[in-house]
C-alpha cells in the first residue's frame, strides 16, 4: 500500500506559479509588423547573397576566374537581373555573352 504525502499549502502554491511561469515562459512571443518586415528583407537580402555566390562559382567552373569588375556587378546584381544570368549560362560560349543584354 502506498502512503502520499503532500506539500505544505504554501509551498504547492508557488510549484503552481513557477509551473505557470514556465509556460508563459515558453509561450509563443508575438512580433511587431516591423520585426517581420526586417526579417523579411534579411531573408530575400540573403537569398541575393547566395544566388549571387552561386552564379560566381558556375561562372568561374566554366569560364575562369572572374575579374573584380565582374564580381562586383554580380554582388551589386538584383534578383531578376541574377536569374537572367543564371539562364543565359546554360547555353553561352562565352563569358561576354552570358552578360550580353541585347
Amino acid at each position: 500500500m502506498f502512503t502520499y504525502t503532500y506539500l505544505p499549502e504554501n509551498l504547492e502554491r508557488q510549484l503552481w506559479r513557477d509551473i505557470q511561469a514556465l509556460k508563459g515562459a515558453q509561450a509563443m512571443r508575438y512580433i511587431t509588423s516591423v520585426e517581420r518586415i526586417g526579417r523579411r528583407i534579411g531573408w530575400e537580402e540573403g537569398k541575393q547573397e547566395g544566388e549571387a555566390a552561386l552564379l560566381v562559382m558556375l561562372l568561374s567552373q566554366r569560364f575562369g576566374p572572374l575579374s573584380e569588375d565582374t564580381r562586383a556587378r554580380l554582388e551589386q546584381a538584383d534578383a531578376a537581373q541574377l536569374e537572367r544570368w543564371a539562364r543565359r549560362l546554360l547555353d553561352a560560349a562565352t563569358l561576354a555573352e552570358v552578360f550580353d543584354e541585347h
